[in-house]
């Protein structure tokens, strides 16, 4: 009934060049005056019965894209920007301060619970540092 992950990441769809463009488009109104049913060429350029181009995408592709123009946008390079100062420098301090550049521990589980009890330790900084803040 569900996909695994694997498969729905080497999912791919079939999407044709009539489904991407837009009606108004240049490409449009080239191929309305220009006949390429004579073309020599046109083996080499689609196998397609219609002799349409065919693109092969995958299905994440429009998540992507969509994904790409936020990270482009005025708030997607502030909220990069930020990282540095946030999510990077929260890392740093795991590694500097709270031992985590090196695994005390062996196996998997173990290792585990380090990370997680570094973090906690973390946390709890975070929040006396707020407290003592706000008071």
């Amino acid at each position: 009934m569900f996909q695994s992950r694997e498969d729905r990441q080497n999912e791919l769809e079939m999407v044709t060049i009539e489904e991407l463009v837009p009606e108004d488009h240049l490409l449009r109104k080239i191929d309305q005056y220009i006949d390429f049913s004579s073309c020599s060429l046109l083996t080499q350029c689609t196998q397609n019965q219609n002799h349409q181009k065919t693109i092969t995408r995958h299905v994440w592709e429009e998540d992507k894209e969509q994904v790409r123009l936020n990270r482009l946008s005025n708030e997607g390079k502030w909220i990069y920007r930020m990282r540095k100062e946030k999510v990077e420098r929260s890392f740093a301090d795991s590694k500097e301060l709270h031992g985590l550049r090196y695994c005390r521990l062996r196996g998997k589980e173990k290792v585990k619970e380090q990370a997680l009890m570094t973090a906690a330790c973390q946390n709890m900084k975070k929040i006396a540092l707020h407290l003592a803040r706000v008071s």
